[in-house]
């Protein structure tokens, strides 16, 4: 994984701070150039790397630390223990997700939520030239609460594209992440087996990448124009190579028809998945922090029809100074599997909002353009505010501006929103 290139440097400017000892005075600036918006919650490393830092505490919240933190102090004080004596850590996340049109009615209003559980074992095996450390998603799960579940409240927009990335017609749990990293000459090597979680190795976006703690909307937390399984993970072999501090390059073989939910031996039937990525990751004067990535997919496709399809997409996050960050995101397809032809997103983020590290404040746009001629490209804008409530709860505001591909849904509809996130 990359991770080991900005996955630490991330998650702690992520919080604008070193620990929570650091904020008890100004935060640490030393990596506050670096990219700050917003962390990946595909990504066990850096997920857990923020976690720790939160719960940590010392940085201003609206309500102090908060009574879920009280709480937890013996089991976190426990979890520290762990994490210093054996590298193990661990956290688990809550976020539900409420959308309301503007234009209500049937349909109109759809309530999601998201439960993650996340554990890596750091240096589980550590010799003077080998690390091999474990990745664990302990459980994932998606759900919808009310009458209208996501994929509804889509449709009767007009839209192929939805104001979430958890768009999905009904639960479903699975085991996205089980996998062994071996690290080879101090890094440079890196060697990844077992089930493999593909948004947190590909075609990452820290800022554009995660419904859960930045933008919302589909077309700004995902790539709806590469291809990879239906369930996102495969059993499968991913090798990467750092050869300087700025450059890496590396690629991804998985199964294309495992259905991501768990190991599955059973579609070891012929067709493969195969990801090819390179990777830039400047540290531009006056700017900061840049992460910099072009990748290839190429996926076989089972059945009548065509037999394979093929994506590109390119990926861009640049630290514009202190506490902001510039992101963009394009991708496009052959049209052989995907609803969406192409895709253009892209937004900037500000950190530490009116004071508080770990608020952010986002704007951002996109375009898409359907595979299907029949209907018209899909455009619109998003506005978020994350606040930072207390050391484990963070609140987010947001309004999404869409114009539907739909050729019979005629002006431009407003999508409320209200999203809360505990972290434990």
């Amino acid at each position: 994984m990359r991770n080991y290139i900005l996955g630490p440097l991330l998650s702690v400017a992520a919080l604008g701070m070193t620990n929570g000892a650091a904020a008890q005075n100004s935060p640490d600036r030393t990596t506050s150039t670096a990219i700050g918006a917003s962390v990946q919650f595909g990504n066990v490393e850096q997920n857990v790397a923020l976690l720790d830092a939160t719960r940590e505490g010392g940085f201003r919240t609206r309500f102090g630390v908060g009574p879920i933190q009280k709480l937890l102090q013996p089991f976190n004080d426990t979890r520290t223990r762990w994490e210093d004596q054996y590298g193990l850590s661990f956290g688990l996340q809550y976020s539900p997700i409420l959308h309301q049109s503007s234009r209500g009615g049937t349909n109109g209003r759809t309530l999601n939520d998201a439960v993650d559980v996340f554990l890596r074992w750091d240096g589980a095996v550590e010799t003077v030239a080998y690390k091999g450390s474990l990745d664990f998603f302990a459980y994932r799960r998606r759900d919808n609460f009310l009458s209208t579940n996501t994929t509804q409240f889509n449709s009767a927009r007009g839209t192929l594209l939805g104001p979430s990335d958890a768009n999905v017609e009904g639960a479903f749990t699975s085991v996205s992440q089980l996998s062994w990293e071996s690290l080879f000459f101090d890094g440079a090597l890196d060697i990844t087996v077992g089930q493999l979680f593909l948004p947190a190795l590909v075609d990452e976006n820290d800022t554009l990448g995660n419904d859960r703690l930045s933008f919302m909307a589909e077309p700004l937390s995902n790539n709806p124009a590469h291809v990879l399984p239906e369930g996102d993970a495969g059993l499968g072999i991913g090798i990467w190579v750092t050869p300087s501090a700025q450059f890496y390059v590396g690629g991804v073989v998985t199964q294309a028809n495992a259905k991501g939910e768990y190991p599955d031996f059973g579609a070891f039937d012929g067709d493969w998945l195969t990801v090819a990525e390179l990777g830039w990751t400047p540290d531009i004067p006056t700017l900061g922090q840049g992460h910099y990535r072009l990748t290839y997919t190429h996926i076989d496709l089972p059945g009548t029809g065509p037999s394979r399809s093929e994506s590109w997409s390119f990926s861009a996050e640049q630290a514009m100074g202190e506490e902001k960050t510039l992101a963009l995101r394009a991708g496009t397809n052959d049209g052989n599997r995907n609803d969406i032809h192409r895709i253009v997103s892209g937004g900037l983020v500000f950190d530490n909002v009116f004071g508080y590290e770990t608020d952010a404040i986002g704007i951002g746009a996109f375009w898409a353009k359907p595979n299907d001629s029949n209907r018209r490209d899909e455009y619109g804008t998003e506005l978020f505010w994350r606040l930072q409530l207390t050391n484990s709860v963070q609140f987010t505001p947001d309004i999404q501006l869409w114009r539907h591909s739909d050729r019979n849904e005629d002006g431009i509809e407003a999508v409320v929103s209200f999203r809360l996130t505990i972290s434990i």
